[in-house]
């Protein structure tokens, strides 16, 4: 029933994973950043397309914030003030690739190459292994990690779960994220979310985190979005379990959940963001806020040989 598909995208391969009675599948471009770059799951026997990827080579190759869509985040998610950091007593200068506001950006592999390690499919659900080794040679993160991501479709929808191993000698600081958007039909402005009880992160003119937090409750329920624009992290309750953030078209009666694993070591904050064009929506797990280089907030210290892994997944169901 389940079915691993290699296709031709530009100069990559995409690799679909699909469920062949049903027609739900995932598409992923291994060589560029590990990218989820479509999503098709069902409700009420319809088929929604419910990751807003890009559509070709060219597009996928574009500069601007688009060219993220579905990207991996690692070893920091969202932002690093001016791309500067101290780690055990020693400074460090990334790569600043978000010039217009200062910043360093979505991390080390948000363009790098995976390697397919493994593919499995049976009856019941299939799954594809990537992985990505680094050198310890990239500007302003001299260390040297394991990345494998294995991604797994079945009749429960889309999960992903990402392993970090420290392959170096030394500590290393990480945080791990994803950047995917979400849409379920028309414009965002028409939909509603609902986010879990947590922390607005505030930040100053530069997407940075001015140390200060606030409580609000305007989408602990279900609530339309309208011409609300979202570039907001929260912080959510660091306890055990699951937690979701819910997008609900009330015309069509479907809701997908995008759910993380929460508590230790795990996903603690969520990105939503709204694009320009309002088409869809980001809704990005991480397990650190912004600058957590500097502010420490969910920063991963990860010692020598040591490995922390991270899940996430997607659900559409009827409401």
């Amino acid at each position: 029933m389940y079915k691993i598909e290699h296709n031709t995208f530009g100069a990559l391969t995409e690799i679909k994973i699909k469920n062949e009675l049903s027609g739900e599948y995932v598409s992923i471009i291994p060589g560029f950043a590990a990218t989820i770059n479509g999503l098709v799951l069902n409700a009420g026997n319809k088929k929604y397309e419910v990751v807003d990827g890009c559509k070709s080579y060219d597009e996928l190759m574009s500069e601007g914030k688009n060219k993220f869509k579905g990207t991996k985040l690692f070893p920091f998610p969202n932002r690093i003030n001016k791309g500067e950091y101290l780690f055990e007593g020693k400074s460090y200068q990334l790569n600043v690739n978000f010039p217009n506001e200062g910043n360093a950006i979505h991390g080390l592999v948000c363009e790098s190459a995976f390697e397919i390690l493994s593919e499995s499919n049976n009856n019941k659900e299939a799954s594809v292994t990537l992985q990505y080794i680094s050198n310890g040679k990239d500007k302003g993160y001299p260390f040297k990690y394991k990345l494998t991501v294995v991604y797994v479709l079945n009749d429960k929808g889309f999960s992903c779960k990402t392993i970090a191993e420290n392959i170096d000698a030394v500590a290393i600081p990480i945080g791990d994220g994803w950047h995917p958007y979400f849409k379920l039909g028309g414009k965002v402005d028409e939909l509603s979310v609902q986010i879990p009880s947590a922390q607005i992160v505030l930040v100053n003119d530069k997407m940075i985190p001015n140390g200060l937090t606030s409580e609000s409750d305007q989408f602990t329920k279900s609530t339309k979005i309208a011409n609300h624009q979202f570039d907001t992290c929260y912080k959510l309750e660091e306890k055990e379990g699951i937690q979701k953030v819910e997008l609900i078209n009330e015309s069509e009666k479907i809701k997908l959940q995008v759910w993380q694993e929460s508590g230790k070591n795990k996903y603690n904050f969520v990105q939503i963001y709204t694009p320009p064009s309002r088409d869809s929506i980001a809704v990005e797990p991480m397990t650190c806020m912004p600058d957590a280089f500097n502010n420490k907030h969910g920063l991963i210290t990860l010692q020598p040989s040591e490995i922390v892994n991270f899940s996430f997944g997607v659900e559409l169901t009827m409401k």
